[in-house]
């Protein structure tokens, strides 16, 4: 159909119809996936997705980064994500 590579941008309610999260859905799931908390310093994960928390343990080892640092900010986006209507509008910290 097409010959070169293409990308379709599809904005925000235009996704719905091909079962895209809208902006709650998506923020609901940013935030439970962000969550990121262990059971008693150990891997086992309370909240949070392992996949997350997996890149996010790889990313910070490879880079010599704290990863409890790292996992604290992830977790502060489900703090801010519910007091805005966008995940675009989440405020960033310097």
């Amino acid at each position: 159909m097409f010959d070169k590579k293409t990308v379709f941008i599809i904005g925000a309610g235009a996704g719905v119809e091909i079962d895209m999260p809208v902006g709650s859905q998506l923020s609901h799931t940013i935030a439970n996936k962000t969550y990121i908390r262990h059971k008693d310093y150990s891997s086992e994960l309370i909240t949070g997705d392992y996949a997350v928390s997996n890149a996010l343990m790889r990313i910070t080892r490879a880079r010599g980064l704290d990863y409890n640092a790292w996992r604290a900010e992830a977790s502060m986006i489900r703090e801010g994500i519910f007091e805005t209507r966008s995940i675009d509008r989440l405020p960033q910290h310097a």
